[in-house]
C-alpha cells in the first residue's frame, strides 16, 4: 500500500504522503493530517466511502458568495 500512495503523491504534486512510524489509530491519524494540511478545505474518507465524481463541486458551489 505505501508503493502505491508514494507512486500516486509523485504523479500529483497537490498530494502529499505521510506515514506515521506508530499507530495512533483513527483519531491521532486524522489529527496528525489535519495539523499537516496545508489547504483551505480538508476532506476525510474511509478506505469505504463511496463519493459522487462531482461531490466536491457541488458542496462548494456558494461559498464565493
Amino acid at each position: 500500500m505505501r508503493d502505491e500512495i508514494s507512486s500516486i503523491s509523485k504523479a500529483n504534486v497537490k498530494i502529499k504522503r505521510f506515514f506515521l512510524k506508530a499507530n495512533r489509530h483513527i483519531a491521532g491519524a486524522t489529527n496528525y493530517g489535519i495539523d499537516k494540511a496545508r489547504g483551505e478545505y480538508v476532506g476525510l474518507f474511509d478506505h469505504d466511502d463511496v463519493l459522487h465524481p462531482d461531490a466536491l463541486f457541488f458542496s462548494n458551489c456558494g461559498e464565493d458568495k
